[in-house]
């Protein structure tokens, strides 16, 4: 992809989503600051050749490296030492936490949007969050997984605003909507047990 292609990808992850790594939201002014660095274009599923633009997001460099380890070594041990890094065993407990959070969060927001319809993403991130017990953070993460190329929601807008919606090929398929439902009933019941 050449380097005027990125820049254009870049500016519009910016408007929509806006300057911050969409990990650890550090915003791309303060990363400038303190790191010197601009934030990076990631591929969400790691497909190099995946070009699509839903399939893009904006990171700095640090969390671009820790997502994709390949990366250069040195560039992740500058980033750590510039106190930029989590401390490895408050990352691990973190990751866990977030893990056992998954479930309930992907079935939460499910059941919400098929329930309601469409939501602002501010508003399902935070209902979410409130009824799951998992951080923004993971509940942000956990929606860009949901939205990418591949999941089953998608962002559109009601008109005014940006919105998170079932795409529509899975609320037309009656059959896949009950199976959907059915497993992510079971996931809000296994969750409320633990």
């Amino acid at each position: 992809m050449r380097k005027t292609d990125k820049d254009k990808i870049k500016e519009e992850l910016r408007a929509r989503e806006g300057a911050r790594c969409q990990i650890c939201l550090i915003d791309e002014d303060e990363l400038l600051a303190t790191a010197g660095q601009k934030l990076d274009l990631d591929h969400i599923d790691g497909d190099k050749y995946n070009n699509r633009k839903e399939n893009f997001q904006l990171l700095c460099h640090l969390c671009n490296c820790r997502k994709n380890p390949k990366g250069n070594k040195a560039s992740r041990d500058a980033a750590e030492r510039a106190g930029r890094g989590a401390d490895q065993k408050e990352m691990t407990l973190e990751m866990e936490v977030a893990r056992k959070n998954k479930p309930a969060v992907n079935a939460f927001v499910f059941f919400e949007l098929w329930k309601r319809g469409p939501l602002p993403q501010s508003q399902i991130v935070a209902e979410a969050a409130f009824e799951t017990g998992a951080s923004l953070r993971s509940v942000e993460n956990y929606l860009k997984v949901m939205v990418c190329g591949r999941g089953q929601l998608e962002r559109t807008t009601d008109g005014k605003r940006a919105v998170i919606a079932i795409k529509e090929k899975y609320t037309s398929n009656s059959e896949y909507m009950q199976k959907r439902l059915a497993e992510h009933a079971k996931n809000w019941k296994d969750a409320d047990k633990k």
